[in-house]
């Protein structure tokens, strides 16, 4: 394995460096110092590479960098920006200078330093940062207004240095630019996005920002494997395509059944908290099996998967193959099957069937479900597209002529809604709502 220098990088980048950063009509970040870089997108296009590479740089070139890197929910080292930052040091030759933990990254030679933090449960920590050089948000869609208006004067205010606090430098410092940097890596979701309001909806960005938007075409390590990923998303999941690869906004519109009450976030899943799996079983329409649970009013979508033209035989072993902690779940499928049940009972999976009887005499057991999922927030992990594709497209009709919403359900894209709906069905059904509009869900026919 090569030792890189910083010369041969930057010779590197020069001949390289993505299209993206050189069609621009300000010069490119590696190039000129800002105070905000902006990038947003869709899958594939680079940016997490681009920005770690660039952040290495500044890590291992300029002495007692300190490089926070965050989002509002940081899961394992292991699956965030810090698995990236191990491919760039390990390619460049540096890993025999870095000290790695799962907190943080030390690079011995100059004391640069790399940190691990989420805002979810870290806010007084972040708070109370000093010195910080340089704040990596990653997924920053998922960002609170709350976390951002935290942020911005721990990263920007004045920080620590060797003169005294009282000194005559000291008090010239009043009169200088802070020289530390947030950068924003994000596939914007929807306008209300609090990042996205900031850099895209403002009339005016932050000053001296950098703001660029690219995609997948614009990246010039995009592989075959990830085309055929791409392709395969715009032929099964073409409703979300545009948002998953192309970075667009998702839209929520009026008729959505759970318009409002579906969001898309990388979460840190609740590792306690009892989980429950849901079967809906299917042969000509796809079989559609979904992992969540319940916490704070919210139901989490963490796992699903979806088959098509399965056989009874083989639904044991795709779910255990499949679906984390399957086997050791309480499972519930579709009571009108019950001799797939009966088998996978033999089997080994613990499921029982979903009873289908209104937890309300006055609602139908559709009607009754459905109000009381509508009563929770539904938060799904981006790669339950299947899921998310239900969610877009899940509708009341429509009248024809008026464009008026109707009180009736499409039976369609609803195969993973089943799931989920069987898979908390035992847990809602004991719960009791102030629920206003019986008659008009009860009219909700398939």
């Amino acid at each position: 394995m090569n030792d890189y220098s910083i010369d041969d990088i930057n010779d590197f980048l020069r001949l390289h460096l993505p299209a993206w950063l050189k069609e621009h009509d300000q010069p490119n970040f590696f190039e000129h110092h800002y105070s905000y870089i902006y990038l947003a997108g869709g899958r594939a296009s680079g940016k997490t590479y681009i920005v770690a590479l660039y952040l290495l740089l500044q890590a291992i070139s300029k002495p007692k960098q300190k490089i926070l890197c965050t989002r509002q929910f940081q899961e394992s080292l292991k699956k965030s920006v810090g698995a990236c930052l191990i491919i760039m040091i390990h390619s460049l030759g540096l890993r025999k200078y870095f000290k790695i933990t799962n907190t943080e990254f030390l690079y011995i030679p100059n004391g640069s330093e790399f940190l691990f933090k989420g805002f979810d449960r870290n806010k007084d920590t972040i708070k109370g940062y000093q010195g910080l050089t340089h704040v990596w948000i990653e997924e920053a869609d998922s960002l609170t207004q709350e976390s951002w208006d935290l942020l911005r004067p721990t990263v920007f205010r004045t920080s620590e240095s060797e003169f005294s606090l009282f000194s005559e430098e000291s008090y010239n410092q009043k009169q200088k630019e802070s020289d530390a940097q947030i950068i924003i890596t994000m596939n914007p979701k929807y306008e209300t996005d609090c990042l996205y309001k900031s850099f895209i909806l403002a009339k005016k960005a932050p000053p001296n920002s950098y703001i660029k938007i690219l995609n997948w075409y614009q990246n010039p390590f995009f592989n075959l494997s990830m085309h055929k990923e791409r392709l395969h998303c715009l032929k099964n999941a073409p409703e979300i395509y545009n948002h998953i690869w192309e970075g667009e906004l998702l839209q929520h519109s009026d008729s959505q059944v759970f318009k409002d009450k579906w969001f898309i976030q990388d979460f840190k899943e609740d590792e306690d908290a009892e989980k429950y799996y849901g079967i809906d079983f299917g042969y000509v329409h796809p079989m559609a099996v979904i992992r969540c649970y319940i916490k704070d009013n919210c139901i989490y979508v963490t796992d699903e998967y979806k088959g098509v033209g399965v056989e009874n035989h083989e639904i044991y072993d795709l779910c255990i193959q499949n679906i984390p902690g399957i086997g050791q779940g309480k499972v519930y499928g579709d009571c009108a099957r019950p001799d797939i049940i009966t088998t996978l009972k033999r089997q080994g999976l613990y499921i029982k069937p979903a009873d289908k009887t209104s937890g309300d005499s006055k609602l139908s057991y559709t009607a009754d479900a459905i109000s009381t999922m509508r009563s929770y927030k539904i938060i799904v992990k981006p790669h339950c597209i299947n899921m998310i594709s239900n969610l877009q497209l899940f509708s009341f009709e429509r009248d024809k002529r008026s464009e008026e919403i109707k009180d009736k359900l499409i039976k369609a894209n609803d195969d993973f809604i089943d799931a989920l709906k069987y898979a908390v069905w035992p847990v809602i059904k004991q719960r009791k709502y102030d629920l206003p509009n019986y008659e008009a869900l009860n009219k909700m026919m398939f």
